[in-house]
């Protein structure tokens, strides 16, 4: 038996998962308004780079709320981390490892408004996610928290995990 990593996902898997996963749940319309008026706040108040390490260090924090048990191989991290997400209903996630790099494919991520130009929420969630992954990351053992989202398309986010992950900064 060989170990072959998995493939990556293709549009139509990734839009099934998608369907699937928000079949049975949706954003709560208790925080929609507000989570909208403050992703456009934000993001209208502040530097670009300044609102990104802030919102890293928010996904940090959860992921100091959100520990993952250690585990012995990238399927068992994956399993850990959709349990993690299913709990507080964010989305899926599929690993794939790539010689020294794990990418990070992350669907289904809750979305609390429709933004017009498509780029306010996702930016936001891709770099909570960067801080979320990155410390569950070094939680594992990683030498490195770095995770970098590596394509601009916004469903799914896509991520880099490695230690020769160039280090943008916060």
């Amino acid at each position: 038996m060989t170990n072959t990593p998995p493939k990556r996902l293709s549009p139509a898997e990734v839009l099934a998962r998608d369907h699937a996963y928000h079949a049975v749940r949706s954003c709560s319309l208790q925080w929609s308004t507000f989570l909208s008026a403050f992703a456009i706040e934000l993001n209208t108040g502040a530097e670009p780079l300044e609102v990104r390490g802030f919102l890293r260090q928010i996904g940090r924090r959860m992921a100091e709320l959100m520990v993952l048990p250690k585990t012995d191989t990238i399927e068992a991290l994956e399993a850990e981390m959709n349990k993690a997400w299913t709990r507080i209903e964010w989305g899926w996630v599929r690993l794939i490892p790539e010689d020294d790099t794990i990418f990070i494919t992350h669907g289904a991520y809750p979305n609390a408004f429709e933004d017009p130009t498509n780029t306010v929420w996702p930016l936001g969630t891709a770099a909570i996610m960067e801080g979320i992954y990155g410390e569950w990351m070094l939680a594992q053992g990683s030498p490195v928290s770095v995770v970098r989202r590596v394509s601009e398309q916004n469903d799914p986010l896509e991520f880099r995990h490695g230690v020769d992950v160039v280090r943008v900064p916060p």
